[in-house]
């Protein structure tokens, strides 16, 4: 079987991809707030 250039990314939209780190872990669960000097931004 040959993989080309062009049926990489057809690949990777088939499987989603995860860190170990992230299994497991919900999306509510994330926080991606960010302070600035103790500002909430």
């Amino acid at each position: 079987m040959r993989i080309t250039f062009a049926a990489t990314p057809k690949a990777l939209t088939k499987k989603y991809i995860m860190p170990r780190v992230l299994q497991g872990i919900e999306l509510k669960e994330i926080d991606l707030s960010t302070q600035l000097l103790g500002i909430p931004a």
